[in-house]
């Protein structure tokens, strides 16, 4: 019985990659885009995590973080972020 080669293998080693939720590796175009998307995932799930709607927390905090100073961000992370009151 031969053996079939291993694609998946040959395939991570040729650039960024990572894998999505369903365990299926996700191809990216730079290490730029991979350090982008990778932030973009780690606010997603710290989300969901915290049961935040992820859509809400970016609709408030995106417009915030262009006039917040460098010590409130950490306010505005997921961990610490209170929706706007109604």
């Amino acid at each position: 019985m031969q053996r079939q080669p291993n694609l998946l293998a040959a395939k991570l080693g040729s650039g960024p990659c990572f894998v999505n939720q369903r365990g299926q590796p996700l191809f990216v175009g730079s290490d730029l885009s991979g350090q982008d998307y990778a932030v973009n995932m780690t606010l997603m799930l710290s989300c969901r995590l915290k049961g935040i709607d992820p859509a809400a927390y970016l609709t408030d905090v995106l417009p915030r973080i262009a006039e917040a100073k460098t010590s409130e961000l950490r306010d505005i992370l997921p961990d610490r972020w209170q929706p706007p009151a109604a």
